[in-house]
């Protein structure tokens, strides 16, 4: 078929659609579908049971979409949201069994009860800084689910949200949070979090692999932490960032990976590094003596510190810098991150080796 014919053919099946005022009220059951601009709200049931559904594009003018609207669209793969969404209903693509990816617009506020319940294809999700509520058992057996981003201002996680999705290993949860309900993460058997402190319902975390709890609620088969640990490990990860950041401008400013020009470095100690040191080392015995016998958690607690520093250590413009500027050396020491060995070659010039 010619793309000009099968232009046309899209834009009859569309004029199919029924539209009332703002409002999409039918939609129509075919491969790939545009709605048209101007549309605003899709009403509940619109797509509903539209098998023969591939994929979808939002008009940006759309602000909400009603319950049940994509209902057990079992072919449908993909859907492209625009911004300007702020609400999706209840079991709005509930049972869309081969939806693998959804990319929420920053205008999203809401998401509703079952919204993407059994999306067993759905592999990740991140949600945007305006989220403030997802409904109960939303995301309720999303087996294939491995990533979930959840943003900082969140408050609460309903009931069963993420029950039985057993592919999540671990997930960020916000200190934000003021409660997490009943069955939230049930049977997430892969599932390892820490808990800030907030009203935790007994079971939201059963069958979970590891549960650190600094939540000050009582979760059965949790590992209970001082709830000091959560501004501690807040405030290190901000330094940890923040020298990141630094050393990223050093590689882009040090030509050939050397900085041992004496008075960039002496200027670089003095600016930076002296409050810093001292400050980490601070935070890290405090985190030390908060943590315990739990100290065995702390790989866990800093794996994205661990990550990062594993490839700290490869990089020459971190190992040529004076001592006094590795701010986080005593850190990655105590979390099994040795920097490599140095040694002289044939020719007397100091070398690294690395060993890994």
């Amino acid at each position: 078929m010619s793309d000009g014919r099968h232009l046309l053919l899209k834009l009859l099946r569309e004029t199919d659609m029924e539209i009332q005022g703002n409002t999409l009220v039918k939609g129509v059951n075919e491969f790939d579908t545009v709605i048209p601009e101007g549309v605003e709200i899709i009403g509940p049931n619109a797509f509903r049971e539209c098998t023969n559904l591939t994929s979808v594009v939002f008009p940006s003018t759309l602000t909400s979409i009603g319950n049940m609207a994509f209902y057990e669209c079992t072919r449908l793969t993909s859907v492209t949201f625009a911004g300007g969404l702020t609400s999706i209903g209840n079991g709005a693509f509930q049972k869309c069994t081969r939806l693998t990816g959804v990319e929420f617009p920053s205008t999203l506020t809401s998401i509703g009860r079952s919204a993407f319940q059994k999306c067993t294809r759905l592999t990740g999700v991140e949600f945007p800084s305006t989220l403030t509520s997802i409904g109960r058992e939303a995301f309720m057996r999303c087996i294939g689910l491995t990533s979930v981003v959840l943003p900082e201002g969140l408050t609460s996680i309903g009931d069963g949200v993420f029950e039985g999705c057993t592919g999540l290993t671990t997930l960020e949860l916000p200190s934000s949070l003021t409660s997490i309900g009943n069955y939230a993460f049930l049977r997430c058997n892969r599932l390892r979090v820490l808990v800030p402190p907030c009203q935790v319902h007994p079971t939201a975390f059963t069958e979970c692999l590891l549960v650190l709890n600094a939540s000050g609620s009582n979760i059965p088969g949790s590992v209970v932490l001082n709830p000091r640990i959560i501004g501690l490990r807040q405030r290190l990860l901000a330094l940890w960032s923040q020298n990141v950041r630094r050393q990223g401008r050093l590689r882009q400013s040090s030509r050939g990976y050397r900085v041992l020009n004496l008075g960039a470095s002496q200027s670089f100690v003095d600016r930076y590094s002296a409050e810093e040191l001292i400050e980490v080392e601070r935070i890290w015995r405090e985190i030390k003596q908060t943590l315990g016998p739990n100290m065995r958690f702390a790989p866990f607690l800093f794996r994205r510190i661990i990550a990062g520093g594993k490839r700290l250590v490869t990089m020459k413009s971190y190992l040529n810098q004076p001592k006094e500027t590795k701010v986080f050396k005593q850190v990655l020491k105590d979390l099994g991150i040795e920097e490599p060995r140095r040694f002289r070659n044939w020719q007397g010039r100091l070398e690294t080796r690395l060993r890994f």
